[in-house]
């Protein structure tokens, strides 16, 4: 069964644009059909103060799970020299978060070694850089929890 899927990507680490690229290639590759990308946007940092980021949102269609979406995620942030710690928001290569996954609501960790897997992502309707990229790709996509479209949580903001 196919899935709708949005991911997220951000890098505020140059050369930014070549992060972005690359991380949606290997999305492509590894993840599932690209079907839809934003433009990609210029935003400051959320959370903390450095460089600005580039954001993007992609539409995608995929075959895999949401753990496996999530591990892939991880692995291509990984493989393009992202070190995860839990000291909080910093400078990155490449972000990738799962915003979206068809209509469900998960939110699950399987042990403590594992990430938390939260769909819809419990932060984007909280943020101007993932929402306005979503408006542009899909607009009409409701959020599961909330059950308002992506385009009245952006207005909302």
């Amino acid at each position: 069964m196919t899935s709708q899927v949005i991911l997220s990507l951000g890098s505020n680490i140059e050369p930014r644009d070549f992060y972005l690229d690359k991380a949606l290639q290997d999305i492509e590759s590894g993840v599932g059909k690209v079907k839809k990308y934003s433009s990609i946007i210029e935003t400051p940092s959320w959370g903390y103060r450095d460089a600005h980021y580039l954001n993007q949102c992609v539409w995608i269609e995929t075959e895999l799970t949401p753990p496996a979406v999530l591990r892939q995620a991880l692995a291509i942030e990984s493989d393009l020299g992202r070190v995860r710690t839990r000291q909080g928001y910093m400078s990155r290569t490449v972000d990738i978060d799962l915003i979206l996954f068809d209509d469900l609501v998960i939110n699950f960790r399987p042990n403590e070694k594992d990430e938390q897997l939260s769909v819809p992502h419990p932060l984007f309707h909280l943020r101007d850089f993932v929402l306005k990229p979503l408006v542009e790709i899909c607009p009409d996509w409701i959020h599961p929890y909330y059950g308002t479209s992506v385009l009245e949580l952006y207005k909302n903001l």
